[in-house]
């Protein structure tokens, strides 16, 4: 006579599946176990990288730091030149760099003291090109090429770059200053409706500023 067959349990049909699947895992790394090894090879060296490229990126700002530190001590004594050689280093040495940005924005506007508009401009716009990472900077630096094009007697170019930072940075610290240069340069190009226009701004936009009774003279002159 036939006994009849023992029920399996939920728990001994778990602990089949346990089984196989240990087995199959065990097949599985035994097929596969070079290709295995190389992949956790590749994490450990990515990890690797990514810890290297950090600590990398670390003391490369650091001595980009202590570089543009000595550059503005020279600076503040007044050793232009010498300041000039140092940023110049800086910017060879530390490329991309946060304190780097801050050289090169400087070096550009030593070159400008100097009235060498070409380099000045040419550094104005690497800070621009490369870094901007400071609206106050990046706004400033616009600002500067502006200067130059104003010092090269391209007064049209020169208006349109002031107002250019003004719209492109609207939360400068000085967009009023940037205004009132930008109305004298298109007065110097012949274009005083454009002058009025931005006179009229400073007056409405900025009527805290110091240079809001100024604006308002200009435009009285203009009106005259």
């Amino acid at each position: 006579m036939l006994r009849p067959q023992k029920r399996i349990t939920k728990r001994q049909l778990k602990e089949d599946k346990l089984v196989t699947f240990y087995f199959k895992a065990i097949d599985f790394i035994q097929e596969n176990q070079n290709k295995l090894f190389f992949g956790v090879l590749g994490v450990i060296a990515i990890i690797l990288i990514v810890v290297w490229s950090s600590r990398l990126s670390a003391s490369k700002e650091s001595n980009a730091a202590s570089a543009l530190a000595r550059a503005e001590i020279k600076m503040n004594q007044g050793q232009y030149m010498a300041a000039m050689d140092s940023l110049k280093i800086l910017i060879e040495l530390y490329d991309g760099a946060q304190s780097t940005g801050k050289g090169v924005f400087y070096l550009a506007n030593l070159y400008f003291q100097n009235e060498d508009y070409e380099s000045a401009q040419k550094y104005y716009e690497q800070y621009l090109g490369d870094y901007k990472d400071d609206a106050n900077f990046a706004s400033s630096a616009l600002a500067g090429m502006a200067a130059c094009y104003e010092g090269k007697k391209n007064f049209k170019k020169a208006a349109e770059l002031y107002e250019k930072a003004v719209k492109k940075y609207s939360q400068a610290f000085d967009n009023a200053n940037k205004l009132m240069n930008a109305a004298r340069c298109y007065i110097l190009a012949g274009n005083k409706e454009k002058a009025r226009t931005l006179y009229q701004q400073i007056i409405e936009d900025y009527p805290n500023s110091g240079l809001k009774n100024e604006a308002e003279i200009s435009l009285a002159e203009i009106n005259a």
